[in-house]
This record gives C-alpha cells, structure tokens and sequence, in this order.
C-alpha cells in the first residue's frame, strides 16, 4: 500500500486454497476491496487471486483461509496500520461467514 497525493493505493495478492472455485476468490476478493475503501475511503485498491500451491489437498483446513500481508509505507503509522488490518478482518468474516480464519499482518517497507 502506498500513498500518492493523497489517494492511497493498495495492490493485495491473495492465496486460494487448491480447488477454490471463482466465484468464491471474486467474493473474497471484493470483500477485501471494500473493506480497504470503508477504512481509506477513495482508495484505490486491486486484488489479486492466486492458487496457494503450497498447500496439499490433504493440508487444506476444513475451510477457507484468507492470510493478507498489508505493505505499508514507512510514514504509515502503526495505530493506522493495526487499525486497518482489524477493519479487513471484520469485513472479511462480517462478509463471508464461511471463511474459517482471516488474518491480516503489516508490514512497514
């Protein structure tokens, strides 16, 4: 995440467990989108789904997981940043009650 004039930006990548269908990485993924726009309105955010390879069909939990790493700049403080990654963890399971954890770290570049 970055901000530029003002507008921040924010690219997320996330990692689907293996066999995820579409249409349930698109509601995650705009769930996130919209989480990110209520907590810095005017954002300007993109996701992106991806196939977390690295777990196993026998190492799958019993449901979805959701684990985001938000990269924030240097001047982001770090109560905003705790802030905003508890507001996408809510929205998140507010939005799909399905998803069995969501977690969301900061990272400072």
């Amino acid at each position: 995440m970055r901000e530029v004039g003002g507008v921040h930006f924010a690219d997320v990548v996330i990692g689907m467990e293996p066999g995820a269908g579409l249409a349930h990485g698109h509601a995650v993924a705009s769930a996130i989108e919209e989480a990110i726009e209520r907590a810095l309105p005017g954002s300007d955010v993109v996701v992106h789904v991806e196939p977390d390879t690295e777990l196993g069909p026998h190492d799958a939990p019993r449901g979805p997981v959701v684990v985001l790493t938000l990269r924030l700049a240097p001047e982001a403080s770090p109560t905003d940043a705790g802030a905003l990654a508890e507001e996408i963890e809510r929205s998140v399971r507010a939005e799909h009650p399905e998803i069995e954890d969501v977690s969301v770290h900061t990272d400072h570049d």
